[in-house]
């Protein structure tokens, strides 16, 4: 019998007289025993010494023995721990300082930490240590104190070996029971975190490695929704319970985070019970069971749908519980840790959520930008989802078939628990498949001829010559197949020939070859390939697997391409060009280059029928070190997106340079961008935005700083956005179907641009690659003339073709008709009208308007992000340097930008927010919804029974906005012309008071105010005004 009795490792300066004091019961004969060191930062041991001798008898039977390190020979991270192995191999204790851990290898693998909650700090005197006080014979009878005196091989101050244990007369009673309901609250964290309770509950499931311990539920339930009847009861050994068994546990309330969680990682709120006799139990076959909670299905709890709080909130209420999921259908396929993500069945039994791809996935939507975070505020990063994961320490035996997306599940019962940033349910009985899948995977329709040529782009994922000869021939085959023989494929994640061995290799000629010689096995009669390596790699600089020198290469066909051999380049941290390889040094050395410890661009010049045409495949840096996204930070961090953003502004640089050499430019920016189509570095690459002041303090590039400025001219178009919404992905991770590759195109490409994302992989168990690659085709040597306009004011027409048209200089007036067209207006007040197909409207210089009056269906305008994403007649639009609006006849959706816009609605029930910039705003005929957003607004409503809304946000800089036609007050608002105003976000005791009124009783200026004084102003031109006083005839809503 023996115990770890005291530790130091931590004080001021140098960490000197380290040690760890073993006690124990006299005689005990330490020979083979051993203290096995671990980092919290990996769960990896880097420490063994080895125990020897016979602990002497000290005090009544029991002693101590200490064993010394040299300075610094004990790590002081957060959390490290350290493990008292028997003679047998056994582990006897694993204890931890600063947090938990579990351990990865060693004697300890797979167990978790108990955190002896206590910590010396590097301001701890030299002489202290961390001890056991108290009385008793064993390591429970005793309790962990904050530094003191050391007594390294003695018995510690304030401790006493006692052969009859520590019980005596002056022992606490135990506490009364709490019910696990109040243990658990309606938060996230409980109220009881590190006070001693004491509860009872029915044992649901045992986790016999890992976390060791087992779930306890109330049999009957606080009967509240909105929390938790159950709480996992964590032991550190297999418990001496069994399911069913009606169990009385007293013990520590933890919040527990584990070591290597995802960043903001929600806490799991458990009950601590180590000791001995920490748990009793009370019935081994009670009369009364615990019913398990039906989700899904037509009469069990249904999960939140988009906001994330809400889902985070759901799952909490549930944490611990025994569940029941209804019929729940694969929303991804198996990954590789065995698990599976689902949609439950809902009250109709279909898979229940928001956001379904025609095919099964569950698809994300951007929210509100927020730089270096992910923008889920507003979005939809669906919580529906349910993660399946076994755990053979739960149910022995059983691991996860292998499913693909679509595949219907029998009902799932388990434990729902929360790991590594999402929250889980933990199968406590076997389930199977009930119906597989019907995917199959795609074969684009985008293959190459005489007058089209063909760009894909495909992620290898750690290509090298490891991975043996079937795998690439997979990857040739699925290039020949299932993406047509494209003429051009940017790729990424091809290692060097020597794959993850550490040496000075860095060329990838042997990886490429044998890629292309598998190609051209196989291919049809006729079609070659050739490779283009990436000659500027600095050796272990780039990131990925160490030692594989990932990068960006080419594939071509000899066939169809030529490459000018000599336009090699890759992207300076300015934007410029790097054509000497082996000179860019820079991207190795200097953390403030974006492309520092990631993949460097490769940009080549290949020729097709006469053109020119530039292709840059990229693999910008990983969204490594991101936050959950149920997690504590709202809206979560998203790693690399600075580093990211940097990187884009850099290749929109390059870009912006080929442009400025040649206007009309055929450029193509493929590749692995590692974010989403919505996330700002894509907006930076655009050329929408850009970014200013990029610093890395340090070297390490996740913690990144830059401005994101507002406002610039597009120069290239991401291909990912001209998909219906629910096409857009490639990549499923975690439950989520995304965007991560992505095909952008120049100006002079856009209107012969065809695109496709061929899904081979990512909704499928047996993948060659985690994403699925994409091909682009382009109407190349066709007729891609410019039509231009004069001086004047011009008037121009285009065809039901693509057409590129130029207003020239003047006012001018340009209606696109048919196909995907190009308008510049130029200098002056142009107005663009794209008409049906998927158009951009450039306006120049000027104050320019896009008209859709001629729309038959809704329009969908957001000039904040310069993307219309319904024209009205069946396409989606690009803007750049549109300050105007006119909407058609349906019940348009019209938002301006931080200029002054003038934004009309027309007919119907239209719903307009003018946002930042003094704005005109007219509703038009129809029931409209305006709001002038901040500045100093012209509102007004048109003919119908119009709301006007005034929030508080809009007023705060003391800005007037004008309300031009406010009618009807006083009337019922079925009478025809009755206005509305509605006061957003202002507290319960704000009111209007009239300020002043016009000599000719028409303008009426008001004044929001409560107790603290005037909270925003407006003016309101009506004969009547509001008619305040009059009671329910004012028509005021807050």
């Amino acid at each position: 019998m023996a115990w770890i009795n005291e530790i130091h490792y931590d004080n001021a300066g140098a960490d000197s007289g380290e040690f760890i004091e073993v006690a124990g019961a006299a005689g005990t004969d330490l020979t083979g025993w051993s203290l096995v060191l671990y980092n919290g930062s990996n769960g990896q041991a880097y420490g063994t010494r080895a125990l020897s001798g016979v602990i002497p008898d000290q005090q009544d039977g029991f002693g101590t023995f200490a064993l010394t390190f040299p300075i610094d020979g004990i790590q002081n991270g957060a959390p490290d721990a350290v493990a008292l192995v028997d003679a047998a191999g056994q582990t006897v204790q694993f204890l931890s300082y600063e947090g938990r851990l579990t351990a990865t290898n060693g004697p300890a693998n797979g167990l978790t930490s108990t955190d002896i909650g206590v910590a010396e700090t590097g301001s701890t005197p030299a002489g202290q240590s961390l001890q056991l006080t108290g009385i008793g014979r064993a390591y429970s009878d005793f309790s962990w104190t904050v530094p003191g005196d050391d007594t390294p091989a003695a018995p510690n101050g304030g401790q006493a070996f006692s052969p009859s244990g520590g019980e005596g007369p002056e022992d606490p009673a135990p506490p009364a029971l709490t019910e696990i309901s109040a243990i658990q609250g309606t938060g996230q964290r409980s109220g009881f975190d590190g006070q001693l309770v004491t509860t009872r509950g029915i044992v649901t499931a045992i986790d016999t490695n890992g976390s060791r311990g087992f779930y306890l539920q109330s049999p009957t339930g606080d009967g509240n929704a909105a929390t938790s009847d159950a709480v996992f009861v964590f032991t550190s050994v297999v418990p001496a319970v069994e399911v069913g068994q009606l169990v009385e546990v007293t013990g520590t309330v933890e919040e527990f985070l584990p070591s290597g969680a995802a960043a903001g990682s929600l806490t799991t709120t458990e009950i601590v019970a180590t000791g001995t006799n920490a748990y009793t139990v009370v019935d081994a076959t009670p009369e009364i069971g615990v019913t398990t909670t039906l989700i899904g299905g037509t009469a069990g709890r249904l999960p939140p749908t988009e906001d994330l709080t809400a889902g985070a909130s759901f799952f909490e209420s549930l944490e611990g519980m025994l569940v029941t999921l209804a019929g729940p259908t694969a929303v991804a396929p198996t990954n590789g840790f065995g698990e599976i993500y689902t949609a439950v069945a809902g009250p109709d039994g279909q898979p229940y959520g928001t956001g379904f791809s025609a095919r099964g996935t569950l698809n994300i939507d951007g929210g509100t930008p927020s730089f270096g975070d992910t923008n889920t505020a507003g979005g939809d990063f669906n919580p529906e989802r349910f993660q399946l994961d076994p755990d053979t320490g739960v149910l022995p035996g059983f691991s996860a078939p292998a499913v693909d997306v679509g595949a219907r599940i029998s009902d799932v019962t388990g434990i729902v628990n929360y790991d590594f940033g999402q929250y889980q349910v933990v199968p406590t009985q076997a389930f199977e498949v009930t119906a597989a899948s019907s995917l199959q995977r795609e074969t684009t329709a985008l293959t190459s001829s005489a007058g089209r040529l063909t760009v894909a782009t495909y992620n290898a994922e750690n290509l090298d010559p490891g991975d043996g000869p079937a795998r690439f021939t997979t990857i040739a085959t699925e290039l020949l197949n299932n993406l047509g023989a494209p003429d051009i494929v940017a790729v990424q994640e091809i290692q060097d020939s020597d794959g993850p061995a550490n040496s000075d290799i860095t060329s990838a000629s042997q990886t490429l070859g044998q890629l292309v010689q598998a190609l051209n096995a196989i291919a049809p009669s006729g079609v070659e390939y050739a490779f283009v390596d990436n000659p500027f790699v600095n050796d272990d600089a780039v990131g990925g697997e160490p030692g594989g020198n990932i990068r960006n290469a080419f594939l071509y066909r000899t066939d169809r391409v030529d490459l000018f051999e000599t336009s090699l380049r890759t992207v300076a941290a300015n934007g410029g060009a790097v054509t000497e390889p082996g000179s860019y040094a820079d991207q190795a050395t200097n953390p403030d280059n974006p492309f520092y410890q990631s993949r460097v661009p490769l940009a080549a010049d290949f020729t097709f029928n006469g053109e020119t045409l530039t292709v840059l495949s990229n693999h910008f840096t990983s969204k490594g070190g991101s936050a959950a996204l149920l997690s504590e930070e709202k809206p979560p961090f998203n790693g690399g997106e600075v580093q990211r953003a940097a990187q884009a502004q850099a290749v929109n640089s390059f870009v912006d340079g080929l442009l400025a050499a040649d206007g009309n430019a055929k450029v193509v920016v493929a590749g692995d961008l590692n974010d989403f189509e919505f996330e700002e570095p894509l907006g930076v690459l655009e050329g929408l935005t850009r970014i200013e002041k990029y610093d890395v303090p340090g070297d390490d590039p996740i913690a990144a700083t830059a401005t994101l400025v507002p406002g610039g001219e597009r120069v290239l178009n991401d291909q990912v956005e001209t998909l219906p919404e629910d096409e857009r992905y490639g990549y499923v991770f975690e439950g989520n179907s995304q965007s991560l590759d992505h095909i952008l195109v120049s100006d002079a490409l856009r209107q012969v641009a065809e695109y496709d994302i061929v899904h081979i992989n990512s909704e499928f168990a047996a993948q060659t690659s985690d994403h699925d690659p994409s091909v682009l085709r382009l109407k190349i040597g066709g007729n891609t003339g410019t039509p231009g306009g004069t001086q004047g004011n011009d008037n121009l027409r285009g065809t039901d073709h693509d057409d590129r048209l130029n207003g020239g200089g003047g006012n001018d007036a340009l209606n696109g008709l048919g196909g995907n067209d190009v308008l510049l207006g130029g200098p002056g007040n142009d107005t663009l009208r794209g008409a049906a197909g998927n158009d951009t409207l450039d306006g120049g210089e000027g104050s320019d308007t896009a008209d859709y009056i001629l729309a038959t269906q809704q329009v969908v305008v957001d000039l904040a992000a310069a993307r219309v994403s319904q024209d009205g007649q069946g396409g989606q639009d690009r803007l750049a340097s549109i300050e105007n609006v006119v909407g058609g006849p349906g019940n348009d959706t019209i938002r301006g930008d931080a200029a002054a816009n003038r934004l009309v609605g027309g007919a119907g029930n239209d719903a307009i927010n003018g946002m930042g910039g003094n704005d005109a705003i007219n509703g038009g005929e129809g029931r409209d919804v305006l709001r002038g957003g901040a500045g100093q607004d012209n509102v007004a409503g048109g003919n119908g029974n119009d709301t006007f809304t005034i929030f508080a946000a809009d007023v705060t800089d003391g800005t007037v906005d004008t309300i031009l036609d406010f009618e009807g007050a006083g009337k019922p608002y079925s009478s025809a012309d009755t206005d509305i105003l509605r006061l957003e976000g202002f507290d319960d005791s704000a009111r209007l008071t009239v300020a002043s009124i016009s000599p000719d009783g028409s303008r009426y200026l008001y004044n929001i105010v409560d107790g603290t004084g005037t909270l925003g102003r407006f003016i309101l031109i009506s004969e009547t005004g509001m008619g305040l006083g009059e009671g329910a005839s004012d028509y005021l809503f807050s």
